[in-house]
């Protein structure tokens, strides 16, 4: 059978046989003494069990071919590369496994190469390094070259861990608001190691809300609530502080000298009043005025106010795990004291849970919003306009904390084997096409995309000081929205390294590709400044630098004056 080329010195196709040796000549002769086609091919015959040396089958045939054909392409790449200024091909590591991206960067003759024990040292330097670990690359930044893409910037756990993040945001985020730019909602957050206190005087005050707003709901909704089970003394202790908190807010409690500790002296009505937001309760008509009126009163005040239901729940997170693990939600101050006190110091974030989120089919979810930071200094972000809605498995309720109702990590609910279908099929476009059923205008993209865009603009101007300017340095980040009932948006966490790989669902198989594809034509590529979309990535912000200064006046200072000292 002879089916085969080879490629003279003058670029013109002879043809040569191909020759299929039979397996005992195999056995007797080395197979790298062959040509690289044939290598391949016959290495394919010897694999192949018990074959017939008298016969060649489908199997055999369809394997040289492709065998031929992968080393001819392999051979024009090469050349086209070659010809192409002489320069060689570009060549890509990834630390982990990403092969979507692997194929991505080989669809365009980029070459691979695997890392080992000595790459770090060599001086053969890849074009590009992304790495897939949370922590950073071992290379030794100082011995890589300025023009070396690398997927991180350093230090990112000072605005990616929970704890820093909450940190830059309550330290910044109120000077760098600028509207319709740079805006964002975040529920508050506490490190209990230096912040305990604080929390636990909030802890009291939510439970004093979460109590009225309870009373005052079951009589609005005529709920033939259980017999009155707490005293009206201890109904207007939870006023009171209530009206307390609003004076706080109206800085009318500068002349108090109540202090923390003082505010810790009512542990035995907290306790009694936490246990009551368990069970209905019931009061006289006459008392819900003063009620209702509080409730107001705070609800224009407080700018958190949406985030406190009936239950005043609290999130739990340890600061530097991912996927979910090590979170605890809970309405029991003692269990969070406990739990805290027994872990080193900065492990736990204490965050204000959102009891009332917006909800899809009776289920809770959350946004995975892609966003690209290519530049920190003129800092520069790009948003993926697609969006993936990540679902819980089980229907929302508040009286039980389990981990597959209230956290839409895929990770925790794939371990569950009734995990919601529609977490298949639900993008930003289906999303939009449910809120907008009784509307006319496009909800999403009109209200919930701009507000994740200003949140992500505000979060990394906060963090913009910590992040190194390596000139060739870029990060893909993954940021977690929920969305309430108002549609209002709240930030909850932003992660480094998301996950790309592997795919949980159609919509992330198709999502994860979408979002590397248009990377590599950002990174790489480069567009122009002027392009503000490249794929599904849009430009929302580029930070504008000042000019320096002119100094063309050529301006003189004068000091006037006595000397101090003896000249």
């Amino acid at each position: 059978m002879e089916n085969s080329s080879k490629r003279e010195d003058t670029g013109r196709r002879v043809e040569e046989p191909v020759k299929f040796y039979s397996n005992s000549y195999l056995k007797r002769h080395n197979v790298n003494e062959l040509p690289k086609a044939q290598q391949i091919a016959t290495r394919s015959q010897a694999k192949a069990p018990d074959t017939d040396d008298r016969q060649v089958n489908s199997t055999f045939r369809y394997g040289l071919l492709h065998a031929i054909s992968a080393v001819e392409t392999y051979d024009r790449l090469r050349d086209d590369e070659n010809n192409a200024n002489n320069q060689p091909p570009k060549v890509f590591l990834i630390r982990g496994h990403l092969p979507q991206l692997a194929r991505i960067l080989q669809d365009r003759g980029w070459l691979q190469m695997f890392e080992e024990a000595e790459t770090c040292n060599t001086a053969a330097q890849p074009n590009l390094i992304w790495d897939c670990h949370n922590d950073f690359v071992e290379w030794d930044l100082h011995n890589i070259d300025d023009k070396v893409l690398l997927n991180k910037f350093q230090n990112p756990a000072v605005y990616t861990s929970k704890l820093g993040m909450a940190h830059i945001l309550q330290q910044e985020a109120h000077w760098l608001f600028e509207e319709n730019v740079a805006d964002i909602m975040f529920p508050r957050s506490y490190n209990p190691s230096c912040e305990l206190a604080y929390f636990v005087r909030d802890f009291k005050r939510c439970a004093a809300l979460a109590l009225l707003r309870r009373i005052v709901n079951s009589a609005q909704r005529q709920v033939d609530a259980a017999p009155l089970i707490a005293s009206m003394d201890e109904v207007l202790f939870a006023l009171g502080h209530c009206e307390k908190f609003i004076e706080e807010i109206e800085h009318k409690d500068i002349d108090d000298d109540a202090n923390l500790e003082e505010d810790c002296t009512f542990d035995q009505e907290w306790l009694s009043i936490s246990q009551k937001l368990t069970r209905e309760i019931k009061v006289p008509a006459d008392d819900l005025e003063k009620l209702q009126l509080a409730i107001e009163k705070l609800k224009e005040r407080d700018p958190q106010f949406e985030l406190n239901g009936e239950q005043n729940l609290w999130i739990v997170k340890p600061s530097d795990l991912c996927c979910g693990s090590g979170i605890f939600i809970t309405h029991e101050l003692h269990v969070i004291l406990n739990r805290v006190r027994s872990k080193p110091k900065d492990y736990y974030v204490i965050q204000k849970y959102i009891e009332r989120p917006l909800l899809i089919n009776g289920t809770k979810f959350d946004i995975r919003q892609w966003f690209l930071v290519t530049s920190t200094f003129p800092l520069t972000i790009w948003s993926f306009r697609e969006a993936l809605l990540r679902f819980s498995s089980r229907p929302y309720t508040t009286t039980t904390y389990h981990e597959a109702i209230h956290l839409c990590n895929t990770a925790v609910q794939e371990k569950y084997h009734n995990l919601a279908k529609a977490s298949e099929e639900w993008d930003c476009e289906r999303l939009n096409e449910y809120l907008k059923y009784n509307n006319d205008d496009e909800p999403y993209w009109d209200k919930i995309y701009p507000k994740m865009s200003q949140a992500i603009v505000l979060t990394m101007l906060a963090a913009q000081d910590y992040m190194d300017r390596r000139p060739c340095s870029f990060e893909l980040y993954g940021a977690d929205f929920m969305v309430m009932e108002d549609l209002s948006v709240w930030l909850i966490e932003i992660n480094t390294n998301p996950r790309m790989h592997p795919p949980s669902s159609k919509i992330t198989q198709r999502l994860y590709r979408s979002v590397m594809e248009d990377l590599i034509k950002i990174v790489v590529d480069q567009p122009p400044p002027t392009q503000l979309r490249v794929g599904n990535f849009e430009l929302i912000y580029k930070q504008k630098i000042p000019e320096s200064p002119s100094h063309s006046l050529q301006q003189r200072f004068f000091a006037y004056g006595k000397s101090l000292c003896r000249t």
